[in-house]
């Protein structure tokens, strides 16, 4: 069961888990769970329940102190990975990736290699997560917590919107990353994954997030910008975007709609260029819809009664 929004006082929280965990902590939401990691480190361990084991992604040392210290009053035993738990990258393809990881100290029967469907670099640190948590929960006695489970679930995860390659070639990625840490997140895995590739980046954002601090880590790697905005209503006005585009040294094309961002972008392609489409879940959602379109692909049925390029022209 994930968690909407912080933890301490989220609807969730009603739950008692077999499990808490606690992934990679930035800012975001700040207006609500506060603006610095160890506040907001604090509204998410209020999923953590007394003597109720917890893992966590690797943190930053003030995010990590709060949650040691909530876990230790609460008497729940923690497993910090990047420290209990160290994985290795092994190989990389547009088909997927493999790594290697192992328990740091005392050999676990979950220590190996794993293949993972998902792309991008924090592919590796999700996966290690996973792996960390089902190992618990054998050591816990839960008998359906097993190596070949967990190999056969990492090997076939599917996540649409998450590095999701539309197109090979030329490429074709969207990817929901949403705050800045995500972006820089997104930056890196291109730069890593598509070593020759410059990109048209389409962009767009909702008005509640922090968009200067994305279009810093996304406009060095983006030869081209595109921006638009989703069907949300909170989504940020295009022009907008354009002038904080402006402000940071780069121009902007704007595009009035997810479909006519796509179309401008696919007529702006060249041998050596991709696109990709990122900042907030809803433009991305629009873009795989618009690319369903063009290319006659069949998608399950969204929140739309009818589809938003026929709604919106």
């Amino acid at each position: 069961m994930e968690v909407g929004l912080g933890g301490q006082l989220d609807a969730t929280n009603v739950v008692t888990p077999e499990i808490s965990v606690i992934t990679s902590l930035s800012l975001d939401h700040t207006y609500l769970l506060g603006d610095t990691l160890a506040q907001i480190a604090f509204e998410k361990a209020g999923i953590v329940k007394p003597g109720i084991p917890v893992v966590t992604a690797p943190q930053k040392d003030e995010a990590l102190e709060v949650l040691e210290g909530i876990a230790s009053e609460r008497a729940s035993p923690i497993t910090v990975v990047g420290r209990d738990w160290l994985w290795t990258p092994v190989t990389r393809s547009l088909n997927g990736q493999t790594m290697h990881i192992w328990r740091n100290g005392t050999p676990s029967p979950f220590d190996g290699t794993y293949e993972v469907a998902l792309l991008g670099d924090f592919q590796q640190e999700n996966a290690a997560v996973a792996i960390a948590t089902i190992a618990q929960l054998h050591t816990d006695g839960h008998t359906w917590a097993t190596p070949e489970a967990l190999r056969e679930s990492l090997g076939s995860a599917k996540w649409p919107g998450r590095m999701e390659i539309l197109n090979q070639t030329p490429p074709i990625v969207i990817d929901c990353a949403h705050n800045p840490y995500s972006a820089e997140t997104l930056a890196r895995s291109l730069q890593s994954w598509f070593p020759d590739v410059s990109w048209i980046l389409i962009f767009g954002s909702s008005s509640d997030k922090d968009v200067k601090g994305m279009l810093e880590a996304l406009l060095p790697v983006s030869k081209h910008v595109i921006v638009t905005r989703s069907y949300h209503p909170r989504a940020t006005a295009p022009y907008a975007l354009a002038d904080l585009c402006a402000d940071l040294g780069h121009g902007a094309e704007i595009a009035v709609n997810p479909r006519r961002a796509l179309e401008q972008a696919s007529h702006s392609l060249e041998p050596g260029l991709g696109i990709v489409a990122t900042g907030s879940i809803f433009l991305v959602a629009d873009v795989r819809e618009a690319w369903a379109h063009h290319t006659n692909l069949d998608l399950p049925l969204g929140d739309w009664v009818d589809e938003p390029w026929e709604k919106h022209p």
